[in-house]
């Protein structure tokens, strides 16, 4: 949060919680990931109630950012 320069740009290294048991995508795949999402949001979910809206945006925003987990 306190990286000014790093504001607004897509992270280009490996990331992790310790202990966790959670899998983040590779940095490489964010951008297209992201790229993804927006398309989708423009062209399906742009129309849709906004609490539906919202909700599924966040859901496919979150995946992005951890990916799979080890146990499920």
């Amino acid at each position: 949060m306190n990286d000014l320069e790093g504001k607004g740009r897509y992270r280009d290294v490996v990331v992790y919680i310790g202990g966790a048991d959670v899998i983040f995508p590779k940095a490489d795949k964010v951008p297209g990931k992201m790229g993804n999402l927006i398309e989708l949001y423009e062209k399906t979910m742009k129309e849709w109630h906004v609490i539906k809206k919202v909700a599924v945006f966040h859901l496919m925003f979150k995946s992005i950012h951890h990916l799979l987990t080890k146990t499920g």
